[in-house]
């Protein structure tokens, strides 16, 4: 029998239009479709896909992800992973895995290709448009030029300070943990990073050394109000509309006062909102997504 193959689909930063037509090709070829998990459940590359094609007659394999640093820990994960996929591609069938922006920028596919190839399995890759490219179109910026080079950053590894002093753009990456290094960076080149959300998560924020600023409104007692007996996700809906509305005018408030003076805006939630106040103040403004991680150094 011949062997499947394994192909690396890039499907980009989170608008399913900015698929590649390429990447739409190889998903509905493959019979199986590899899908990257975290603990909490997410699994945005598959949601981005079904954005734009149904994968209902696809086998979807999902693939548990340990997000640790500790190396040993890591190499587990990836063998693990990597013989699930070789299962599928011993019996024949071609893998298609998804992956978030570009696969050659910082991607996991990557060690789980190492693998697969070392044991006689073919591997191809299919590029896709990267978070910050799309971002640098959000904001209709030129991240190069000739004498302006681009630098690609792991926050979290290096000396971020000899690397933001750097000529020409930086890119900031896997920032997570160390989101407080580079606030106080930031700030040491006369820039303030401000966390704008309500007071649920202010112990959160604070504690990471960010400036927290509150808006009006509360989510825990919104959803609370809501997520009654027998709630679903038809009645859910209509009823937080309207529990929100009584805090509408002045969360809108709030949160105009707390945008009105960034010399950028970078929302998760009420995008269209904070797109219409971005455009109001003239000031640049991209949207990201928020999913659960599990890091567990």
């Amino acid at each position: 029998m011949e062997k499947g193959k394994l192909y690396g689909i890039s499907v980009g930063p989170g608008d399913p239009e900015l698929m590649t037509v390429k990447a739409q090709k190889m998903i509905q070829s493959c019979g199986v479709i590899a899908v990257p998990t975290t603990k909490g459940g997410g699994e945005l590359a598959l949601d981005i896909a079904k954005g734009l094609m149904s994968l209902d007659d696809k086998k979807i394999l999902r693939l548990p992800f340990l997000m640790t640093r500790d190396p040993e820990e890591l190499k587990k994960s990836h063998l693990a992973v990597a013989e699930k996929i070789e299962e599928e591609l011993e019996n024949g069938n071609d893998v298609g895995m998804l992956n978030l922006g570009d696969i050659s920028v910082f991607s996991t596919f990557s060690y789980i290709m190492e693998i697969v190839t070392e044991h006689g399995y073919e591997a191809v890759v299919i590029p896709g448009v990267t978070s910050f490219c799309a971002s640098a179109a959000r904001l209709g910026v030129s991240l190069t030029s000739m004498n302006a080079p681009l630098h690609i950053i792991p926050a979290s590894g290096g000396s971020l300070e000899e690397c933001l002093d750097l000529p020409g753009n930086k890119v900031l990456m896997k920032s997570g943990r160390s989101i407080p290094k580079v606030k106080e960076e930031l700030k040491k080149r006369g820039h303030e990073v401000t966390i704008v959300c309500f007071d649920m998560t202010e112990k959160m924020v604070t504690e990471a050394g960010l400036k927290f600023a509150p808006l009006a409104g509360s989510v825990k007692d919104i959803f609370m109000a809501v997520m009654t007996p027998g709630t679903n996700g038809f009645t859910f809906l209509p009823k937080f509309k309207n529990a929100l509305l009584d805090d509408l005018p002045q969360f809108l408030h709030t949160l105009e006062e707390c945008c009105k003076y960034a010399e950028a805006i970078i929302c998760t939630f009420f995008g269209s909102v904070v797109y219409s106040i971005a455009e109001k103040h003239n000031i640049p403004c991209i949207q990201t997504h928020y999913f659960l991680m599990d890091y567990n150094d």
